[in-house]
């Protein structure tokens, strides 16, 4: 198994790539202030969770979910069959935005590095975006301040603000924020824990496959990372907000 065939066995165990919950999820999507008859799109797709379960939920209008992960869209387009009203396409979210206008709604959650930074990706998605319309953005930010070793392990801070400050920064571009919540200890829990299970189940399958074993530990310093630095410091927050 390579390194891509991993990255699409590892999307595929864990149902979505971001620390949230099913029952979250659902009321996350209770929020949205959705229009039938508009269009969404959701930058950043992955294989498409969010997406199905706005279908789920009721939604009727067009879906477009882009991302520029060729195996990640051949697994929304497998997963998504009974799902006529949704479109996958490989592509960058930035050149999306640029050639996009009128969207009813966007999903943003944990793409923002793909459009140049949280604030670089509200003004884009501000842009394309129709009057009265919703954006949800998922963005990581700082609970509590990282220690020395955790800013190490990932290589600096990587630019992230408190909560708070990730609310003032969607006001600052002009958007209602319409509410905000955080993940919780235990989908951050249940988030780490699996990707560390793919990958351990994959090496003890396949004990001769040095990538296998590479992986492996990469996951387990990933995972002892979390447990002695980043558990209750790298937070992750939804923000749901409406373009005046």
């Amino acid at each position: 198994m390579d390194v891509s065939e991993f990255r699409r066995f590892g999307h595929r165990q864990r149902w979505i790539n971001t620390p949230i919950d099913r029952r979250g999820l659902d009321e996350v999507l209770a929020r949205l202030p959705v229009q039938p008859g508009s269009k969404v799109c959701d930058l950043g797709c992955g294989t498409g969770a969010w997406l199905r379960a706005l279908v789920d939920s009721g939604f009727e209008g067009a879906c477009e979910g882009v991302d520029s992960d060729d195996l990640a869209i051949d697994e929304a387009v497998r997963l998504s069959e009974k799902y006529p009203s949704i479109r996958w396409q490989v592509g960058e979210g930035e050149a999306y935005l640029a050639s996009a206008s009128g969207l009813g709604g966007v999903f943003c959650v944990g793409s923002s590095h793909a459009l140049g930074g949280f604030q670089s990706a509200l003004s884009a998605i501000g842009g394309a975006l129709s009057s009265g319309a919703w954006a949800l953005v998922g963005e990581g930010f700082w609970e509590n301040e990282p220690c020395e070793q955790y800013r190490s392990f990932l290589g600096g801070d990587l630019g992230l603000m408190s909560h708070a400050e990730n609310v003032a920064a969607v006001e600052s571009q002009g958007f209602d924020c319409l509410w905000a919540t955080t993940a919780t200890t235990r989908h951050w829990d249940d988030f780490e824990w699996d990707f560390y299970r793919v990958a351990r189940d994959w090496a003890r399958e396949n004990p001769q496959d040095i990538e296998a074993s590479s992986t492996l530990e990469k996951r387990t310093a990933w995972r002892n990372a979390y447990l002695e630095w980043g558990r209750g410091t790298m937070g992750f927050g939804y923000y749901l907000l409406r373009k005046p």
